[in-house]
This record gives structure tokens, sequence and C-alpha cells, in this order.
């Protein structure tokens, strides 16, 4: 299903716990899938849940990597 060292959800990984836990993918829809996408389809919801888990990971070690400096004023 995932690369054993992936510490994000691939598609198929949404997919899996759509079938198999429900309760735990409704948790994860819950958290990371915004308003806008919640009347969509299965698979674009599929696809902003993947791309919205991305961002928030993705983001939280740009936020801490302490390069946020770079092209300021000074």
């Amino acid at each position: 299903m995932q690369k054993a060292d992936s510490m994000l959800l691939s598609h198929t990984g949404l997919r899996y716990y759509h079938a198999t836990d429900p309760t735990t993918f409704y948790r994860v829809l819950n958290k990371y899938l915004s308003r806008k996408w919640m009347n969509a389809d299965f698979e674009k919801q599929i696809i902003e849940l993947a791309h919205n888990i991305r961002n928030r990971h993705h983001s939280c070690i740009t936020r801490f990597s302490g390069n946020n400096l770079q092209g300021g004023l000074f």
C-alpha cells in the first residue's frame, strides 16, 4: 500500500482506510479536508486530502527550518 518509511498518506492508502477502517478515514477527512471539498465526489476528496496532508507536513518543516528570514528587507 505505501512505502515503509513514508510519513504521508497516499491516494491508495486513503482508499484503503475508507474500505477497511471508515472511522479512521472520517477522522482524517474531518481534520484535513476543507469545507470547500466536502460535497465533491469521492475521487476529488481523495486527491484534496492527500494534497492537504502533504501541504500541512511540508509547511510545518518550512516554518521551523530557520530559513524564513531570507529575502527580507535587511
